[in-house]
């Protein structure tokens, strides 16, 4: 896995583990960033997505599937903020279920290409 994989894997992983530790805390979460302006949104819409372009059609298909799936996850992040600031335990936890599914997803895109990826100037 190239370098840049694996920096855009840990900056979203450390979004997460941020939201999940407000959530344990019991404490509001403030963690929501729009998705074009974390980490991982900077190394996917200035890197993968403009080099995807010359790709497969299947990797063309895959990055659209983690430009989907990242916007829902940050998402999710906005429901947290709301649901925690509100004092629902119950409906912060159904998210942070979501969430952690979402966060998979992700994770299983980039991975499911990452041959392809290797072989694209990123």
């Amino acid at each position: 896995m190239g370098m840049q994989h694996m920096k855009a894997i840990a900056a979203h992983t450390k979004v997460l583990n941020s939201v999940s530790r407000c959530i344990r805390g019991g404490k509001a979460c403030h963690c929501y960033k729009p998705h074009t302006d974390c980490e991982f949104g900077l190394w996917l819409y200035s890197k993968l997505i403009p080099a995807s372009l010359s790709a497969s059609a299947h990797v063309q298909e895959v990055v659209q599937e983690i430009e989907v799936t990242h916007l829902k996850f940050h998402n999710v992040i906005k429901k947290i903020e709301q649901s925690t600031k509100d004092g629902n335990a119950e409906e912060t936890k159904k998210l942070e279920t979501d969430l952690m599914g979402l966060s998979n997803k992700l994770i299983q895109h980039i991975l499911s290409i990452d041959s392809e990826l290797s072989t694209m100037e990123l």
